[in-house]
């Protein structure tokens, strides 16, 4: 640490303190003057730009443990979810100007390490390394949205994953699961396309519900007979064909194009696998839906 007017430089990270910075020793008030090259402190604030902007600095100990240099300072970091790759456990992702990574340490509090997306709000605590990044453990969901408990009633679509980690959606809602999930009258194994269940949860960040409970219900999804009209939503999978006959599959139904078929913020030829879409037809005989519009939903 080195200390340069009212800025710290914290391993590689830069630390405004402002007159409105907090600076204590446990009970004690500090000043900036109290601080010294050597000493232990753990900053609290936000990122501004390539630096932190400190509310709070806890001076801890007075001296550096030996052998424990800057680069292991404690952090805490608030912002938006940036450039995430890599695979849980093992995540890297950018928080302001700061990469962050996790391992099978982290905690995550308000979410999961599967449900943290790009744009996503968190507060990351963590340690700074000798590269510059801040090892977390512990990455909170900080959007008010994210902790709200949330009740889902209808039929399964478009199941992925492997037990205990599922996705799902439920009434144009993404679901996931995993091995805090509690089953009532079915299983993990047995939740299949078309199950009717009531989803019990808490809404995350990034708009997905993570389920607390999953209880089958004793209701069919009744198929709808031919010539009914019908409306389904959920992400494009197995399209094949040429504009504008176009075949491909929503929400575990197969559907259908021709050259009446009108659409909505999107172009035949634009359509893709992945493309989340909301689709108007008819029910056919064979049990598909030839589509009157295809309209693209973000």
């Amino acid at each position: 640490m080195s200390i340069a007017g009212s800025s710290l430089m914290v391993g590689t990270r830069t630390v405004n303190v402002t007159a409105s910075t907090r600076i204590v020793h446990g009970d004690t008030v500090l000043t900036l003057a109290s601080i010294h090259v050597g000493d232990r402190i753990h900053v609290h604030g936000t990122v501004n730009g390539a630096a932190i902007d400190a509310a709070k600095i806890e001076v801890q100990n007075g001296v550096e443990t030996p052998g424990r240099g800057d680069e292991q300072k404690e952090m805490e970091i608030s912002g938006l979810i940036s450039n995430k790759s890599g695979t849980c456990p093992a995540l890297t992702f950018t928080v302001g100007s700061t990469q962050v990574v996790t391992n099978a340490s982290t905690q995550f509090k308000d979410t999961t390490c599967s449900v943290l997306a790009n744009s996503m709000s968190v507060e990351v605590k963590g340690t700074m390394q000798s590269t510059g990044s801040v090892l977390a453990t512990r990455v909170e969901a900080k959007n008010a949205a994210a902790a709200a408990n949330v009740e889902l009633k209808g039929a399964i679509s478009g199941k992925t994953g492997a037990c205990p980690a599922l996705t799902f959606t439920v009434s144009s809602t993404t679901v996931v699961t995993d091995a805090s999930t509690k089953f009532e009258d079915t299983t993990c194994a047995a939740l299949a396309n078309g199950m009717v269940v009531e989803v019990k949860g808490t809404r995350q960040a990034n708009g997905s519900v993570l389920a607390t409970k999953v209880e089958a219900e004793d209701e069919v999804a009744a198929p709808p007979a031919a010539g009914a009209q019908v409306e389904l939503k959920g992400a494009i999978s197995g399209k094949g064909g040429t504009c504008p006959a176009l075949t491909f599959t929503v929400s575990s139904t197969s559907v259908v194009t021709n050259a009446s078929t009108q659409f909505k913020d999107i172009a035949c030829a634009s359509l893709a696998n992945g493309t989340s879409v909301e689709v108007k037809g008819t029910k056919q005989s064979n049990g598909s839906v030839l589509a009157t519009r295809v309209e693209k939903k973000n």
